[in-house]
């Protein structure tokens, strides 16, 4: 993977308000077609600063792909896969710092709570948690959370425990989504009223990031979403953004003030990211104050992804791609 965290150029950034842009991009999706089966493929990545022998910084990243189909209707099925891609140095210096270090094969670095392993080379295998097929017709979406039950299932053979459960129920139908209140006001009220506890303003943000990314939203409530974002408290555009497949548009932003500022000193933003003609790209995280683990980076690094490299309808059964995204 290269490329991935690499420091963002500057950008100029200014409040929201009803823009040309928005506007004409949340209508071009108001003419999308449905399908039989919803498909997802993302990709997710975390940047890490990694000593190497020769005293330089080389910045490594980790790579997981996840692929999902679900089918419209209940009882059609439903799909995770995932697969490893390789890590690697993100910029040309941090290429030559790890060629001076002997290409080292593989990055060890602190991640959470412990040391994590992740290798360069080849993709690993896509591997499947086995065909729901009692599954399908629901996804995740704000204001649908509490609707589905707990049941008792089968434990994995490898838990070694007993008394499993699973959801069930959780989530919308299409025909929930497509019974939306698409109005400003009552978009607004279900993102900022969703929890009963404050959030701050980037996880607002993440939340409807979710919404996004992971279900089939019906072309006129995701054009209402678009058009509601730049409500939502602290938010401002970014323009002329790049994400880690090339792709370039503007984001939606807000900074991650207030979150664990005792043990991350350094600051950062959250962005949505979106193609001009309003198809949601991914969100990431950006540092704007280096400090701690980042204190050697540029404001601008991109600390980690989340992005949505494909995603719409299918007439059949979809299948993950062979071919890797980078």
């Amino acid at each position: 993977m290269v490329g991935h965290g690499a420091a963002a150029p500057p950008v100029p950034e200014r409040r929201l308000g009803s823009t040309d842009v928005l506007l004409v991009a949340a209508e071009r999706l108001e003419a999308r077609p449905l399908g039989a089966y919803w498909r997802t493929d993302q990709l997710q990545t975390q940047s890490y600063v990694v000593k190497v022998p020769t005293g330089s910084d080389a910045i490594s990243g980790a790579t997981t792909e996840t692929f999902r189909w679900t089918a419209v209707r209940k009882g059609g099925g439903d799909l995770f896969s995932l697969r490893d891609l390789p890590a690697g140095p993100l910029t040309a210096a941090d290429k030559a710092a790890w060629r001076r270090a002997g290409a080292p094969a593989s990055f060890r670095v602190w991640s959470n709570d412990h040391y994590a392993a992740y290798r360069t080379g080849r993709p690993g295998p896509w591997t499947a948690d086995g065909p729901q097929a009692g599954a399908g017709g629901r996804w995740p979406f704000t204001g649908f959370e509490k609707n589905g039950k707990m049941v008792r299932t089968p434990c994995p053979g490898s838990s070694g425990g007993t008394g499993c459960e699973k959801p069930v129920g959780y989530g919308a139908t299409l025909e929930d989504l497509q019974a939306v209140d698409t109005r400003p006001e009552a978009l607004l009220k279900r993102y900022t009223d969703a929890t009963p506890f404050p959030v701050t303003d980037a996880q607002r943000l993440l939340r409807v990031s979710g919404d996004l990314a992971d279900a089939p939203i019906p072309p006129r409530l995701q054009a209402a979403i678009l058009r509601m974002i730049p409500s939502l408290p602290g938010v401002t555009r970014i323009e002329g953004v790049t994400d880690p497949l090339g792709r370039t548009g503007f984001a939606l932003a807000a900074e991650r003030g207030g979150e664990g500022e005792a043990r991350q000193p350094y600051g950062s933003r959250t962005e949505l990211m979106f193609a001009l003609d309003g198809t949601y790209l991914g969100d990431r995280d950006v540092l704007t104050r280096p400090a701690g683990i980042y204190r050697s980076q540029q404001p601008g690094f991109v600390i980690r992804t989340w992005i949505v490299r494909s995603a719409g309808w299918s007439d059949t059964e979809p299948a993950p791609p062979a071919a890797t995204a980078y």
